[in-house]
């Protein structure tokens, strides 16, 4: 029987220490910790010293050990009353009056316990304790502390909600039980009934509250240290196993070599032993930890893994839809859920449903899920309290909900299902969701906009692949318009000059007295219309020229030219006309020796007249146009030089427009009108000989120098002529 009530009293004692041990491990540094363990020790020596009342010899030892059961008993009390006024925070509840006070009062009665006052003694044959007259400070203890912290935990359990209000209902069921069992069996029945038959059963009572507190732990994460349950148990085999093993062991090696004296054959043996303990403790203890994980924490996870896996998703994966997928599936992997979901919002309606482990997408309520949303906590179902939110839960199936927020702002849930094990989830489980939540939320907002770039870029290039289709039919309607309007000014002008050209004969004809004397009125007349019909028709062969060069038809017929004998050529042509204006027409310098050049004899004639001709317009009687010739890098540059008005910089590159004007063209002499098309036409002339015409003047009354190149004929030349011909 001694046997047996040592065993209960062991494994209360054992148990009792574990428990408190790991509490503290936990969190060191929380003051709910630190009581939890206090108070566990305090009933772990409680039940040593009931024992140890219980199987003394003599009545002396006996009353001792009552005594110190009572000191205990008050300790436990006063620590009760702290542990229930803190819990849950991580910090002392109780203010420095109270906390001084109550200390103050317990230190006062702890020497007391010792005396008469609330034991005088035992009786002899019945080891029963003889209460004294200061029993009732006991009962004020015991009221005061114990009372009091039942009431506490009474008041915190009507105002918690969730897994608080769960795990407060344990621990007060537990400490009920067994307060309410030790007052009656160790202190009412000995003082009113005068028995000590049920103190043995002490451990029992402590066994029961370990046992219930025990399952908080383990189902409803009390004081968060569910985690160690797998290594207490494991622990506990370990010590278990290792003292019947090695006591057996050196019984048996005592019985053979050991005398009843401390000999050196004693002490080599406990030598051996130990070495042999410190070579096989680690590999048991490895194995069991293994045994035990499969066991008891089988759903455990790395959770460094776990967020790492996570944290390269997030950076390596662009898409939102492989993003939400890929996560779901590393969560329910490692965490070994059944099924999980996120639900992503936009102005407060469901923008995107990414699930994994569903059947099919589960419908959800816009409006139940924005309640959810609202909430401003991570939302546990076996934490919640009854209510319309438990309920959408329970109807989608969803144990957790996390909230994704990025930048303050709530982007949507993440939903889980229960564990495939069918556990709860733990501290560990949440507070990984947690940690993870906020990352995954700027992924998906990146995502987001990448979805936004992307779906952007696809409708940009939709409608850029349709402007340029448009643009390309624009285009094809322009050509053959375009193609249509220098077919009519080509027809046109070819209409037009033979008409043009009979009555600039006529005219002539008359003006020439071939059909009898006329007055000077209808000389003057006569030669009007004669000028307006010979710039008429200078202006329809333009027209001609240019259709021909921009629709590609316009032949140049390149072959080798003396420019300087070309140049004579035109200035002896309109060296009248310069006489006429007044103005002096200078040849180029015959001394100048210049090379032959490859060209169009015609068409370079019809460049100078141009430009000799638009110098004349613009140079006042008594100026002077000089035509200078030089050769340079292979080419020969032709300069039209004047004294004329000049040109102001900004309207240079208006000369070569169609029909361009420049600012200072009402300076031109009178009856002097042009086409308004005979530098664009040289220009084009120029280029189609691969060469180019410009002009520099430094502004008006200045004059103004056009110039043009053609190139050299040299051996290279010839031949680049041959191959273009052939």
């Amino acid at each position: 029987m001694v046997q047996f009530d040592f065993l209960i009293v062991l494994i209360a004692l054992v148990g009792n220490l574990f428990l408190g041990l790991f509490t503290l491990l936990k969190n060191p540094k929380s003051a709910t910790n630190k009581l939890f363990f206090l108070f566990t020790i305090s009933i772990a020596v409680y039940n040593l010293f009931n024992y140890l009342s219980i199987y003394q010899k003599d009545d002396q030892s006996t009353l001792f050990w009552i005594r110190s059961v009572i000191s205990i008993a008050l300790v436990i009390n006063l620590l009760f009353f702290f542990l229930i006024k803190t819990f849950p925070q991580s910090k002392l509840q109780i203010k420095g009056l109270y906390l001084f006070l109550s200390i103050l009062f317990t230190s006062i009665l702890l020497p007391i316990t010792h005396t008469n006052l609330i034991f005088q003694g035992v009786e002899p044959l019945t080891n029963q304790p003889i209460p004294g007259k200061g029993i009732p400070l006991f009962i004020i203890d015991n009221f005061v502390f114990l009372g009091g912290g039942f009431y506490i935990l009474l008041k915190k359990l009507r105002k918690s909600t969730g897994v608080v209000k769960t795990q407060l209902r344990l621990f007060l069921l537990g400490t009920i039980v067994m307060f309410i069992l030790i007052l009656l069996t160790n202190f009412l029945f000995v003082i009113l009934l005068n028995t000590t038959a049920f103190v043995g059963l002490l451990p029992i009572y402590t066994l029961i509250f370990i046992g219930i507190v025990s399952y908080a732990i383990i189902k409803h994460r009390f004081l968060d240290i569910s985690l160690l349950v797998a290594r207490t148990v494991s622990f506990t085999l370990l010590v278990v196993i290792f003292a019947v093993f090695y006591a057996v062991l050196f019984a048996l090696i005592s019985s053979v070599f050991i005398s009843t004296s401390m000999s050196s054959g004693t002490i080599t043996v406990s030598t051996v032993l130990a070495i042999i303990m410190v070579f096989t403790f680690q590999p048991v203890r490895r194995l069991l930890e293994k045994i035990t994980d499969k066991a008891f924490y089988k759903d455990h996870y790395n959770i460094n893994d776990l967020l790492y896996n996570l944290t390269y998703i997030m950076a390596s994966t662009l898409r939102l839809e492989d993003l939400t997928h890929q996560v779901l599936q590393e969560l329910l992997k490692q965490m070994r859920v059944s099924r999980g979901v996120f639900i992503l919002i936009q102005e407060d309606k469901i923008y995107e449903v990414a699930q994994e482990g569903y059947d099919k997408v589960p419908e959800l309520d816009e409006e139940k899920i924005m309640s959810l949303l609202s909430q401003n906590s991570t939302l546990v179902f076996e934490e919640m309290p009854e209510s319309d939110l438990k309920e959408t839960m329970r109807n989608l199936d969803f144990s957790i909900v996390v909230h994704l927020v990025a930048e303050g702002n709530r982007i949507g849930l993440l939903a889980l299902g229960p564990h495939l094990s069918g556990d709860i989830y733990t501290s560990e489980d949440i507070k990984v969701l947690e940690i993870s939540a906020p990352g995954v939320a700027v992924a998906i907002e990146n995502s987001k906009s990448y979805e936004e770039i992307r779906r952007f870029n696809i409708t940009l290039k939709e409608e850029v692949d349709q402007a340029t289709k448009s643009l390309k039919e624009a285009n094809t309607r322009l050509q053959h318009i375009d193609k249509l309007k220098d077919e009519f000014v080509s027809l046109a002008s070819h209409e037009l000059r033979t008409p043009m050209t009979v009555i600039k004969s006529y005219i002539w004809l008359l003006l020439q007295g071939k059909s009898g004397q006329l007055s000077d009125k209808q000389m003057l007349y006569l030669d009007r219309a004669y000028s307006s019909t010979n710039r008429l028709i200078n202006l329809v062969n333009d027209m001609l020229n240019i259709s021909r060069i921009e629709s590609g038809r316009l032949v140049i017929d390149k072959k080798a030219v003396d420019i300087k004998g070309l140049i004579s050529d035109v200035i002896t042509e309109m060296a009248p006309k310069a006489q006429e204006e007044g103005v002096n027409l200078a040849a180029p310098d015959k001394q100048n020796l210049i090379p032959s050049v490859i060209a169009d004899p015609d068409r370079i004639k019809e460049v100078l007249i141009n430009l000799i001709g638009n110098s004349l317009k613009f140079t006042p009687r008594d100026g002077k146009i000089t035509v200078t010739l030089t050769s340079k890098d292979g080419e020969v540059i032709v300069e039209v030089a004047d004294t004329g008005t000049g040109i102001n910089k900004e309207d240079i590159q208006k000369l070569f427009q169609k029909f361009g004007v420049v600012g200072s063209s009402y300076l031109r002499k009178q009856n002097t009108q042009g086409t308004g098309l005979g530098l664009y036409l040289s220009k084009s002339l120029i280029e189609l000989h691969g060469g180019r015409l410009w002009a520099e003047s430094e502004g008006e009354g200045k004059g103004s120098n056009f110039y043009f190149t053609l190139k050299i004929d040299n051996g290279e030349n010839k031949k680049l002529l041959e191959d273009e011909y052939n």
